[in-house]
């Protein structure tokens, strides 16, 4: 019997996170930064974030009966009042069908966010977040 898992990457240090601040000069161009305060999953963290994912995650049927797993790459930004925004496969596993699931249940973590700061102002963080489909 094959054990299904799903793995969420998640350790701080595979995130890819950075801040998007406008400069006080009038100029479109983007400072990123890191911010003092980056955002925070509202139920427990990146801890929390993990378990969120990974029992929120559905392997789909298709890819599992094809036996695909993969890497997905899921870039999003969370905004002032802590919502997801620009929610996309920025890596690919390979695999469409993996990458709709990342995509779903990333976006479904939507307003559970708490903003990041920068110097006391909440400010718009981007995430870079790696969900691992994984067959056992």
């Amino acid at each position: 019997m094959i054990d299904l898992s799903v793995l969420l990457s998640i350790l701080l240090c595979s995130f890819r996170l950075s801040a998007q601040v406008q400069p006080d000069s009038i100029s479109d161009n983007i400072i990123s930064v890191i911010p003092s305060f980056p955002p925070k999953f509202v139920d427990g963290g990146d801890e929390g974030l993990k378990k969120y994912i990974s029992t929120h995650v559905k392997y789909p049927k298709e890819a599992r009966k094809k036996n695909k797993s993969g890497l997905v790459l899921v870039k999003f930004s969370i905004d002032t009042a802590g919502n997801l925004t620009n929610v996309m496969v920025r890596k690919s596993s390979g695999h469409p069908l993996l990458d709709e699931e990342a995509i779903r249940v990333v976006s479904s973590t939507n307003g559970k966010w708490i903003p990041g700061t920068l110097d006391g102002k909440l400010i718009i963080v981007d995430y870079i977040l790696p969900v691992r489909f994984t067959l056992k």
